[in-house]
């Protein structure tokens, strides 16, 4: 099941990353919940596709991801965030092989800590999957190498590429794990008990409500950006008042912070520490050097996460399906 607007939503308001996931379902049938969902600018739960099938397996996954293709086509951009799960990771290759995937963050970390029993680097492996630069990177392997190489090991031949953000090739946004999915899920708890049908139902019903509620609360904000996005940067921009900004011209900036400090070009929207060009939301030492210049931070920011285009994401109405007699 996919509802239109969600759709169409999703193609031109949401950022281009999918997190897919699988539940079992407790109904007399029993059976599998397949999601699909993303995040939108306001970083609440954007549901995609539902579907439903007997298990977890490789056709069903392929089957799943196939009408999603269907329906979303090729994206420019787009990444996929899944589980270790060898039949989704099967599937995206085969059936979105130009898009990037990468591994939930937080999946990983559980399959280490089981692998490794007793050994604490949990805390400091999910600060090293989520620096932006390599140098931050390398810092932080050395630091979990340091208490047990082969954890260290484990991570590099699981790839990098997959789960660090210093590493991945596309956008992950801020987005490191499947939460949102399996926010879902737990949403639907209850609801995975009922009939098929009214299973389905259900959650058209869900999405109306959000459809409405959202454009609604989209329609009264006063300010440029969406609430998430202003507190994101309203917290940067106070800690980025003690910095000192030496221009270079008219866009480029060094940025002193008093760590590794930042290079940046407003004109082509980068910061050497990667979070300006990664989040498309503005950094510290972006922010510093906007307020330096006396100009609008909001021109720098991806429409993504502007209000206007919250609303247009939630602008079509879902409508119920009527009594099944008719």
């Amino acid at each position: 099941m996919a509802l239109g607007p969600s759709i169409e939503g999703f193609k031109s308001c949401i950022r281009p990353l999918v997190a897919v996931d699988g539940n079992f379902l407790k109904c007399k049938h029993q059976g599998t919940l397949f999601i699909a969902t993303s995040l939108d600018g306001n970083n609440q739960v954007y549901p995609l596709t539902f579907g439903i099938g007997d298990l977890e397996n490789d056709q069903s996954w392929h089957w799943f991801l196939t009408k999603l293709h269907g329906l979303i086509g090729e994206m420019d951009d787009l990444v996929f965030i899944f589980d270790r799960n060898t039949s989704i990771a099967k599937a995206a290759t085969g059936v979105f092989p130009n898009s990037l995937h990468g591994i939930c963050m937080y999946h990983l970390g559980q399959n280490m800590k089981a692998k490794f029993k007793g050994v604490e680097v949990h805390d400091i492996f999910y600060k090293c999957s989520k620096v932006y630069r390599v140098v931050e990177f390398n810092q932080i392997m050395r630091q979990i190498r340091g208490i047990d190489a082969s954890v260290a090991q484990y991570l590099n031949e699981v790839d990098p590429t997959k789960w660090a953000r210093s590493h991945f090739d596309g956008r992950r946004y801020c987005i490191m794990t499947t939460n949102i999915a399996e926010c879902l899920n737990g949403i639907l708890k209850d609801a995975r008990e009922l009939s098929i049908t009214k299973l389905v139902e259900h959650i058209r019903g869900l999405l109306q409500k959000w459809f409405w509620e959202r454009h609604e609360a989209a329609a009264k904000m006063n300010t440029p950006m969406t609430k998430w996005a202003e507190k994101k940067l309203r917290r940067r921009s106070n800690k980025s008042r003690c910095y000192r900004v030496h221009p270079i011209n008219l866009y480029e900036h060094q940025v002193v912070d008093g760590y590794l400090n930042g290079f940046v070009n407003l004109f082509e929207k980068i910061c050497t520490c990667r979070k300006f060009q990664l989040d498309q939301l503005l950094c510290r030492h972006a922010l510093a050097a906007c307020n330096l210049r006396r100009s609008s931070c909001y021109d720098y920011c991806s429409h993504y996460y502007h209000k206007e285009t919250l609303a247009t994401a939630y602008s079509s109405s879902i409508y119920p399906v009527g009594p099944i007699e008719e």
